[in-house]
């Protein structure tokens, strides 16, 4: 059953991505991270979204069987976490050349992975009646801790590109 939520999710992660990023850096060179920078944007976006999910479940904004299922539901968030952590450092190069931090982030965070994940969310409010604005408002509040995580990251944790 993961699979087959994996395969539409990337296919739709790509097409977004495919309309939402340009090629204008293609001839500049590439800003890969190091390696200490990818442990430390997948762990402080990791971190980040867990605790904006523990937030949200024990405050009740985030309806879930939390309570009912605890450690499926946080090893879920944990490698989900991971999952956008290891998204934004696959993307980075991508959205490199861009002098603003906040203009970069955003085509990563919102246009590139963020649409992806409120479509896929919305599907599930198609399903069962009654949830779709529990699916927005979560996969919208995911998407704002991600953007917010990607402008910490991009602007205190990666290097400056140097223009020659």
């Amino acid at each position: 059953m993961g699979v087959g939520d994996a395969i539409p999710v990337l296919l739709l992660c790509v097409a977004v991505a495919c309309f939402t990023l340009d090629n204008t850096n293609v001839w500049m060179p590439v800003q890969t991270l190091s390696w200490t920078e990818k442990i430390k944007a997948v762990a402080l976006i990791t971190f980040t979204f867990l605790a904006e999910r523990v937030i949200g479940y024990e405050t009740g904004v985030i309806t879930s069987n939390c309570h009912t299922y605890p450690v499926p539901c946080y090893i879920w968030t944990i490698l989900f976490g991971m999952v956008l952590g290891c998204c934004y450092v696959v993307l980075h190069p991508v959205t490199a050349g861009e002098r603003n931090k906040l203009l970069m982030s955003f085509k990563l965070a919102v246009l590139a992975i963020g649409v992806n994940w409120i479509i896929f969310n919305s599907f599930i409010g198609l399903i069962f009646n009654g949830v779709m604005p529990q699916m927005l408002l979560r996969s919208g509040i995911d998407v704002a801790v991600f953007f917010l995580s990607c402008i910490v990251v991009s602007k205190y944790l990666v290097k400056p590109v140097l223009r020659v």
